[in-house]
């Protein structure tokens, strides 16, 4: 039974609950003849009892229901925000290690660059080198 049916067999139940007090109440003020005897009385009110007594264990049952379901939802928000803790965790990391290869990738860059400074200089050096060489040999 779901909610629905269990809200419609509550109401229901309800309006049985009040048919049989209105019955009762009319038993009660009939008068004369009509008036209800004891035993119609005891039958009406232990009817009444019965009813109440299933309405009750229904709702018990619905507040129970309800309780779980409380339960199974604060439970799920908590995983949730644990996911999103760990990926925001992830994230931060992956974010770290990107950084750290940035400034990685820069330091080896600096370096080439100087390595590539020297040999332009040593090559620029041994161009005139070899170029005063020449002109020494060929002016002689």
């Amino acid at each position: 039974m779901d909610a629905g049916e269990t809200g419609a067999a509550v109401v229901g139940g309800l309006a049985a609950l009040a048919g049989l007090a209105k019955g009762l109440h009319t038993w009660l003020t009939r008068g004369g003849d009509g008036a209800p005897k004891a035993g119609e009385l005891v039958e009406g009110i232990a009817k009444l009892r019965r009813e109440n007594e299933r309405l009750q264990r229904e709702v018990d049952r619905l507040h129970a229901a309800l309780d779980a379901e409380r339960q199974d939802a604060a439970q799920a928000r908590q995983d949730f925000l644990a996911e999103v803790d760990r990926l925001h965790a992830a994230l931060d990391a992956e974010r770290q290690d990107a950084a750290q290869a940035r400034q990685d990738f820069l330091a080896e860059d600096r370096v080439r660059n100087a390595d590539v400074q020297r040999l332009y200089q040593e090559l620029l050096l041994r161009a005139n080198t070899t170029g005063s060489s020449e002109e020494s040999a060929n002016g002689s």
